[in-house]
């Protein structure tokens, strides 16, 4: 089956009595009758904390506001009636309702919402990373509906393709100093500096893709921390390859220690980054950085 990837975003809504708020998937959906949190795939173009609040609105008709950072999940499930292996990122951030009425989404992936006490849930078929979430005994992920694989779509419209990707990068410092890494000429901005990290392969919790980038860009061993920020950028250019790209990237970025006092050096030779090295906090301004990297110094 073909691999493919893609980012979803829920919310935890707790009422005043502490119950929390379940969607139960529909027919609609691949793994029918297993409960979940209100949410689901992130649009193109759109950031992981927008996409929980509308979500929440279609599933349940509440308006929410999300708090702080969410919480990180990967899983991969088997879809054969799609004739695929569905890697799904899954970010969970704490919310709370400020306004509309609990309804159940019309003709849509869920067919029931309620809120429901946390003990009680242990007894209902939950996904994985919604018990994980809960703090609940995480049951075996269940079984999707088989059937024949859709017909094919376009990928691409008036020429350019539409791409979302999901990376993470890692800040790392030493005293005064920051781990930075420049970019190749391969890239849309080459020369300028950035920090660590790249794109999350298929199958990986972008916590273990952080590990693996550190030690091909760095030749450092990671040790991933706190997610520190959520970002997204949208626009149209040119990948490495040539092909002009409708380009929607999701960047995660954590904290991160890296073992051991050897000095950098790049291990994946010929790739994306050209050079790595350890750069005074004070003199960044020196550098042609990328905006990620200012974006993420800025917080």
């Amino acid at each position: 089956m073909t691999p493919v990837q893609r980012v979803a975003a829920y919310a935890v809504l707790r009422d005043d009595a502490g119950r929390v708020l379940v969607t139960r998937s529909s027919a609609a959906s691949e793994v029918r009758g297993w409960w979940s949190l209100p949410g689901g795939g992130v649009e193109h173009g759109e950031h992981p904390a927008d996409a929980a609040v509308r979500e929440a609105r279609e599933e349940s008709g509440l308006d929410i506001r999300v708090h702080g950072l969410p919480r990180v999940y990967a899983d991969v499930l088997p879809l054969p009636a799609l004739g695929v292996d569905e890697h799904t990122v899954r970010l969970v951030y704490d919310a709370e309702v400020i306004g509309g009425e609990l309804r159940p989404e019309p003709d849509g992936t869920s067919d029931a919402v309620e809120f429901a006490d946390p003990g009680r849930l242990r007894l209902r078929p939950l996904l994985p990373f919604v018990a994980e979430a809960l703090a609940l005994p995480v049951p075996p992920p269940p079984r999707a509906r088989t059937g024949a694989p859709p017909a094919a779509t376009a990928a691409a419209l008036d020429g350019v393709v539409r791409r979302q990707r999901l990376a993470a990068y890692g800040l790392a410092y030493d005293r005064d100093r920051l781990l930075v890494t420049q970019l190749s000429a391969t890239t849309p901005m080459p020369d300028a500096w950035t920090l660590p990290g790249g794109g999350v392969d298929h199958g990986e919790h972008p916590a273990g893709a952080l590990v693996r980038e550190f030690a091909e860009e760095t030749g450092l061993v990671a040790r991933v921390g706190d997610l520190l920020g959520v970002y997204s950028t949208h626009f149209t250019g040119r990948a490495p390859s040539g092909v002009l790209e409708d380009f929607h990237g999701l960047r995660l970025v954590y904290a991160v220690r890296v073992d051991g006092a050897g000095e950098p050096r790049v291990v994946d030779l010929g790739g994306t980054t050209s050079a790595v090295a350890w750069h005074p906090l004070d003199r960044l301004g020196e550098l042609a950085t990328t905006p990620l990297l200012r974006e993420a110094l800025s917080r």
